[in-house]
């Protein structure tokens, strides 16, 4: 059975160009390492970019079977990536290696369950 997990992660202020280098890395030369880790992980990460009023945040999923013990084994690798990773993490976001490793992930609040089949009438408030 799959599990999922998501965390949002502050960008710290000025580093914006910083995170979307990042980003730009993890799509271009280091794609292959970046794949590689997540599958020696068994995970599916997706991230998301979240611009706010009050501050930037990284969205950041987990999907696989061990979805939430990942990050904490991502946090544990010496790996050449994971090293890099951890630097950029640290560089952009504010957070280090030991932070990830005392941060337990955070729990699942409500679900609304499985998608089972579209009804195929549009959704009308008005309806309601």
């Amino acid at each position: 059975m799959s599990r999922f997990f998501a965390m949002t992660i502050p960008v710290l202020p000025g580093r914006e160009a910083a995170w979307h280098q990042f980003m730009n890395e993890l799509k271009g030369d280091k794609r292959k390492a970046y794949q590689a880790s997540r599958r020696r992980l068994g995970v599916r990460e997706r991230v998301f970019y979240q611009q706010g009023a009050t501050g930037n945040a990284v969205i950041l999923t987990f999907e696989g079977e061990n979805a939430e013990g990942a990050w904490q084994m991502l946090a544990t690798s010496d790996s050449p990536f994971s090293e890099w990773y951890f630097e950029q993490v640290a560089n952009i976001h504010g957070i280090s290696v030991v932070d990830v490793l005392l941060t337990p992930p955070p729990p699942q609040l409500a679900d609304s369950g499985p998608v089972l089949e579209k009804t195929g009438a549009p959704f009308s408030p008005s309806a309601s």
